[in-house]
């Protein structure tokens, strides 16, 4: 793809330079040229000071491809701008998958920030998108982990099961993902001794989690 999206010879409209980046860009970071992707991503995720379609995609690829480096939080700050795009685009879809990117990446310094902005993301989309609002709401969780605030990371995880329950909501990837938070909530209970039983909180979500990766049916398909 990347060989049949080049640049054609004699272009000069800017928009039409800028949106054939932005597919170039993304093109890169599937073929695993996760310098390029940064590098590119950078230079096209605007145009002329405007937000268009292509830019969360850009920044969600350049992102990701920054969250395998050793730096991980500095995708943290284009994961931000990512969901306040997507917020911009009506694409709510990968506003939660900006925002579970940046928890995945923040660090103490940061996990406040990503805690706060997944929960007002969950408050303003749960008339618009149920499926944005569970998914910001198991970030604020992962986040608050982070941030070393279990009360609240416990509230947003009961939030989110309450919309995972409902009959017409049915989504596998997001239920794995609230079984690693109630798996990272769990071991920060520790072992907790009963006599001769040592109860291991963290066995069960752990469990479901790797249950879902390992044997998970849909309509009795594996």
């Amino acid at each position: 793809m990347i060989d049949s999206t080049k640049y054609p010879a004699g272009l000069n409209v800017p928009i039409a330079m800028n949106l054939i980046g932005c597919m170039r860009a993304a093109e890169r970071f599937g073929a695993m040229e996760d310098e390029r992707t940064i590098s590119d991503a950078t230079k096209v995720t605007n145009e002329m000071g405007r937000v268009h379609s292509l830019a969360p995609i850009v920044g969600l690829c350049a992102a990701s491809a920054i969250a395998d480096t050793d730096k991980p939080a500095a995708a943290v700050p284009i994961c931000i701008q990512v969901v306040n795009q997507a917020a911009a685009l009506g694409y709510f879809e990968l506003i939660g998958e900006a925002l579970q990117l940046a928890a995945g990446c923040a660090d103490e310094s940061n996990a406040v920030l990503v805690q706060q902005s997944a929960q007002v993301a969950a408050a303003n989309l749960i008339r618009k998108s149920r499926l944005a609002a569970l998914h910001s709401l198991l970030a604020a969780a992962d986040a608050a982990i982070t941030a070393g605030d279990v009360t609240s990371a416990n509230a947003r995880l009961a939030e989110a099961k309450a919309i995972a329950v409902r009959r017409d909501v049915a989504q596998p990837r997001l239920d794995a993902y609230g079984f690693y938070i109630a798996a990272r909530l769990a071991a920060r209970n520790g072992i907790i001794a009963d006599g001769k039983t040592i109860v291991r909180p963290w066995e069960e979500p752990v469990g479901q989690l790797i249950n879902f990766a390992t044997n998970t049916r849909l309509r009795r398909r594996t």
